[in-house]
């Protein structure tokens, strides 16, 4: 029998890797969106933090897409009165 905690969850985690492909192809999956989606919040979060920050990454990014992210941040912190489209581009001038 297992003692400790971690070491069922690394049980399971070993019994679980042990299984099909499609298994294995679905947690890759699951693991890149997730990975991805925190990069997306994270990244988000610094450009709310400053107006500096925004302004560098406008600079840097002529074209910003507004993703369900953006929408969701929007909405949880209640800087939104009505949904925008889906998507919306933004084209900055380029900046010599």
């Amino acid at each position: 029998m297992l003692s400790s905690a971690s070491e069922q969850l690394e049980e399971r985690w070993r019994r679980l890797l042990s299984g099909s492909s499609l298994t294995n192809a679905c947690l890759r999956v699951c693991h890149y969106a997730i990975a991805t989606c925190l990069g997306r919040i994270s990244s988000i979060l610094n450009i709310q933090t400053t107006g500096q920050k925004r302004h560098e990454n406008r600079l840097r990014s002529p074209r910003l897409t507004t993703t369900a992210i953006d929408h969701f941040w929007r909405w949880s912190g209640g800087r939104a009165a009505e949904p925008e489209p889906e998507t919306t581009e933004v084209d900055y001038p380029n900046i010599s």
